[in-house]
């Protein structure tokens, strides 16, 4: 017998047990179909079908939800700290002039940390510069400088943000702000 009949053969006897299994099954079910309706007794020719009550239930009752104020957590995942906030060299600019941005953050844990991004970011834009890959040792800080020409006239405010993955960022404990106004 070769490889081929044998594979052949094996699916029609998978084949033929599939109906045998169905027609089993149907036959099941119309048997407890049947067992579900009452016999017709002499007195009465008519089959009733038998009815099952259903469960009683209780009216579901919703609690009252009253506003608790947020109060932040802390949590030892979110040790860095803005120790020396974030000052400008100008708070005000022309259209295009050069303004310069200091910052000084610290590992306020008791590990080590290594961040993946430290960036500069600004009010209506994205990021402007980040340090990439940082190790911050326990009780370690780190000074950060940055610049930034401004193309449009407008108020800005400039912070800073740390990720550990880059994608999730988050603002250091006791972070501030820049403001520039762009002439």
């Amino acid at each position: 017998m070769t490889k081929k009949t044998s594979y052949f053969l094996t699916a029609i006897i998978f084949f033929f047990c599939g109906i045998l299994i169905t027609v089993f099954y149907q036959q099941y079910q119309r048997r407890i179909a049947e067992a579900l309706v009452d016999t017709p007794d002499e007195a009465s020719p008519t089959v009733t079908p038998t009815v099952i009550p259903s469960p009683e239930y209780e009216e579901l009752v919703i609690p009252q939800i009253t506003q608790i104020p947020h109060i932040p957590q802390t949590s030892s995942k979110y040790t860095i700290e803005e120790i020396g906030h974030i000052t400008t060299d100008k708070t005000s600019a022309e259209t295009g002039e050069t303004v310069n941005f200091t910052v000084t953050i610290k590992n306020a844990g008791t590990r080590k940390k290594f961040l993946t991004h430290v960036c500069f970011n600004y009010t209506g834009g994205s990021g402007f510069g980040c340090l990439l890959n940082k190790n911050l040792e326990a009780g370690e800080s780190f000074n950060l400088n940055n610049s930034m020409m401004f193309g449009n006239p407008g108020s800005y405010s400039v912070w800073i943000t740390w990720s550990q993955d880059g994608i999730n960022f988050y603002r250091p404990n006791s972070s501030g702000t820049a403001a520039v106004s762009v002439n």
